[in-house]
């Protein structure tokens, strides 16, 4: 859609027929019944909370440049904006923000931000996880987790079914190699 999307490598999850590898097992297991998920309107992005634990997270994570003020409110009003997960651990604390897009057949999975605690203990590749089995759960036929560049998207080509845009039709390896290699 024109000034919305534009041609990148993204990446989907066909979910039919949908399996976690051992990889994704591994890390599922590492948070299994920690966590509490409650879905929200868009709104509760204007909660002093909410918006502390994402801004912060781009900050440390990502630096200033990514996730300033601005760019925070403007995707509070996004047309992509359908949802958002918030994950409670057992005080009923906000630990995990993840904003969907999609709609009846699609899950969008668009940004994820956590707790600054939680850094460098896998929790980001586990909200992704739980997200597709989520979206699997729900009926969704695909869950798209968005782009694959660099070094830090390498996380995101670790699941079965995994195909990626390849400039002009979805690509499938069953091992993943191509979109790793690029």
């Amino acid at each position: 859609v024109q000034n919305v999307f534009y041609m990148c490598r993204s990446l989907r999850i066909r979910l039919d027929g949908f399996t976690l590898n051992s990889e994704n097992r591994r890390v599922h297991k590492l948070f299994a019944g920690q966590f509490t998920a409650t879905v929200h309107g868009p709104d509760v992005l204007q909660t002093p909370a909410v918006q502390k634990l994402v801004l912060r997270y781009f900050k440390d994570v990502h630096g200033d440049s990514v996730m300033p003020p601005g760019r925070y409110d403007h995707i509070q009003g996004h047309a992509v904006l359908r949802d958002v997960t918030l994950y409670h651990d057992a005080r009923g604390d906000v630990v995990a923000v993840i904003l969907y897009g999609g709609d009846a057949t699609v899950d969008g999975y668009w940004f994820a931000a956590y707790h600054h605690d939680y850094y460098k203990k896998s929790l980001g590749m586990w909200l992704m996880i739980d997200g597709v089995v989520r979206a699997q759960v729900a009926g969704k036929d695909f869950i798209y987790l968005g782009t694959a560049y660099g070094e830090k998207a390498k996380y995101k080509v670790d699941f079965k079914n995994l195909e990626f845009w390849a400039g002009n039709s979805w690509r499938h390896d069953p091992k993943n190699r191509m979109v790793k290699d690029l």
